[in-house]
């Protein structure tokens, strides 16, 4: 089975979970990838998914503000390997301080639970079980 891992959250708190836009330098000038990439301060990268069917279904399915939708980016690791290692611990802490909708689902599969994100959820061994137990989940954090 493969997993993906999409997260809205608004513009404005990409910084505050940790996320940072990744840039190259070109012709001497410093510019943003297209479409934006993001790397957490662990190395996990994450891309911009900024149009597309599922982007649009996410969209209608939210309350944030300026969402954006940042996936984890199977080019560059699986989503399974991190969740499964402990090294997505650190990006999930910070997460759990901003609004977000999280998604961890199977490639082409529906969400098979959903959850309201309380102070005293672990993110981290709520998606090992998951992973685990071969299910999609929807993770919703509004304040």
């Amino acid at each position: 089975m493969e997993y993906t891992l999409d997260i809205l959250l608004p513009e404005a708190q990409l910084a505050d979970a940790g996320l940072s836009v990744k840039k190259v330098f070109w012709d001497g000038e410093e510019h943003e990838c297209e479409p934006r990439q993001f790397f957490s301060e662990d190395g996990l990268a994450f891309i911009e998914a900024s149009h597309g069917k599922v982007y649009e279904m996410l969209l209608h399915k939210t309350f944030i503000s300026d969402p954006v939708l940042v996936s984890i980016d199977l080019k560059v690791q699986s989503t399974e390997m991190p969740i499964n290692s402990g090294k997505l611990e650190p990006f999930t802490d910070k997460l759990k301080k901003c609004v977000f909708d999280m998604y961890l689902w199977e490639v082409d599969e529906a969400v098979d639970r959903e959850y309201i994100f309380t102070p005293d959820m672990k993110l981290d061994d709520l998606m090992k079980k998951a992973v685990s137990m071969g299910q999609s989940i929807r993770v919703i954090k509004d304040r």
